[in-house]
């Protein structure tokens, strides 16, 4: 996603920005009901590949008791 965003010459469209943010909440939903925290989330750890992010990078995680 940093690579990405260092090589536009105009902001991303809304629909764009939703779509991403969307992915990444239902992502971190799916983990914090896993029990993880993720505490390194930057654009370097979010993945970007036909319009679909990954997040990576748990190597900081932290479980949460339930």
């Amino acid at each position: 996603m940093y690579e990405h965003i260092k090589e536009r010459k105009a902001p991303l469209e809304e629909k764009r920005v939703k779509k991403y943010l969307y992915q990444l909440i239902k992502g971190l939903d799916f983990i914090h009901k896993q029990g993880i925290f993720h505490r390194d989330i930057k654009p370097e750890n979010i993945l970007l590949k036909d319009d679909r992010i990954k997040l990576i990078d748990f190597g900081s995680c932290k479980g949460m008791k339930g």
